[in-house]
């Protein structure tokens, strides 16, 4: 048997940089520093790596097609208004340039890091488009050992050279905090989405930094992106804590949820409670009450990251600097002043 193959994460491993920088150095990318670059190189030529067959491949044909795996069913897919929107931005640049857009959903994980390793052997995509990012989210490391150009929707903090398109969660969570408190809302629920997601926990950060800075009581508790997700948690919630008189929900199918929620305990929408949608979409707009959401433009950060892809396979690599997308607070039915002596 044949010694194993020197792998990107065997070189990170032995010089103590991520394996994003790593892949930089030796593809020539921006992003790192010349004494970086030649520490890399250096270390390539000692240990002896060498550039797989598949990143080879890549290099030197073209498919013309991105790739996008989404680990969730069809009909999950169907009721997410939040994805099909930022697809359509994907698909509104990617088309006039002659790129098609490969979209394929799995049940796992595992399946989906299968699926990318047959997409390299048979050259399928020329890049991809990741989506719910975790910590320390071996998608990544797995990209860059197969040399396919991605591209990351979010946060990645250990991954700074890598491209990706990010949002302002920070921002976000205090624009919408200081809009209830401003209402004199002082117990404020927020019902986040999956904590193991990257996106959530900046989210949830950002609300605990938000209720500091305005002073607000601050229960949290985690929901699935689905309208029923979303009606238990905010039940369970309600339950728990009756001296609640806002929630925030991360996702606009959890708010659904927790106006079905706040309807079967006897709860009037802004009377008794407020609530306000982390993303909005047209059933926050016709449901009534109108919900009070935060419009993220999920088609312009669609566009954003496939300029970003398409630039970067056409022009050669961007660099690291995240680009980012703004916010806006779209103020409706569903957020009204805090009603004295308020609810017991």
């Amino acid at each position: 048997m044949g010694e194993a193959r020197v792998t990107i994460a065997d070189l990170a491993r032995r010089l103590g940089l991520s394996q994003s920088a790593v892949s930089y150095a030796l593809n020539g990318a921006p992003g790192v520093s010349e004494t970086t670059r030649e520490r890399v190189r250096a270390m390539a030529r000692e240990m002896g790596w060498r550039p797989s067959s598949a990143a080879r491949s890549l290099r030197s044909r073209r498919s013309r097609a991105i790739g996008v795996v989404l680990t969730r069913h069809a009909e999950q897919l169907a009721t997410e208004p939040f994805y099909y929107r930022l697809i359509a931005g994907l698909e509104t640049v990617l088309s006039p340039r002659d790129y098609s857009l490969l979209l394929s959903l799995t049940e796992s994980g595992p399946a989906a890091h299968e699926l990318y390793r047959q997409w390299s052997q048979e050259q399928k995509v020329d890049g991809v488009v990741l989506f719910d990012l975790v910590t320390e989210d071996s998608r990544i490391a797995l990209l860059e050992e197969l040399g396919i150009p991605m591209v990351l929707m979010g946060e990645v903090p250990n991954h700074s050279a890598v491209l990706h398109v990010a949002g302002h969660e920070d921002t976000d969570s205090l624009v919408v905090m200081q809009h209830v408190a401003s209402l004199g809302h002082e117990n404020i629920g927020f019902l986040g989405g999956p904590v193991a997601l990257v996106h959530e926990q900046a989210r949830r950060r950002g609300m605990r930094r938000a209720a500091r800075l305005t002073g607000a009581r601050l229960v949290q508790c985690q929901a699935e992106y689905t309208i029923e997700g979303g009606r238990r948690a905010a039940a369970d919630l309600l339950a728990r804590h009756p001296q609640l008189t806002a929630l925030i929900c991360s996702s606009d199918l959890i708010c659904l949820g927790a106006l079905q929620a706040c309807r079967a305990a006897g709860l009037q929408v802004p009377q008794d409670i407020s609530l306000v949608s982390w993303d909005d979409s047209i059933p926050m707009a016709v449901v009534t009450p109108a919900i009070t959401a935060l419009d993220r433009d999920p088609a312009g950060m669609g566009k954003i990251a496939a300029r970003l892809l398409v630039g970067h396979l056409e022009d050669g690599p961007l660099g690291g600097a995240p680009t980012e997308v703004t916010s806006s607070l779209v103020i409706r039915e569903s957020t009204g002043p805090l009603r004295a002596p308020g609810r017991t």
